[in-house]
């Protein structure tokens, strides 16, 4: 019984995509958080599929065309 209780649960090893494919699903609906935050929470976790050697391409903004 212990150690059903006790033991950590083992996550396979693409738990970090999982975790963040689920994440991606519920970053819309975090109304505690702003627009703007929301927006970067959606693009830094974009960026969890992409190709971590590859750098990001800087994004156009209307303040910084």
């Amino acid at each position: 019984m212990r150690s059903i209780l006790t033991d950590v649960p083992t996550l396979p090893a693409d738990s970090t995509t999982a975790v963040a494919v689920a994440f991606r699903a519920v970053a819309p609906k975090l109304t505690i958080l702003t627009d703007a935050e929301r927006a970067l929470l959606s693009e830094w976790l974009d960026r969890t599929g992409d190709d971590p050697t590859t750098p990001a391409a800087p994004t156009e903004t209307a303040e910084h065309p």
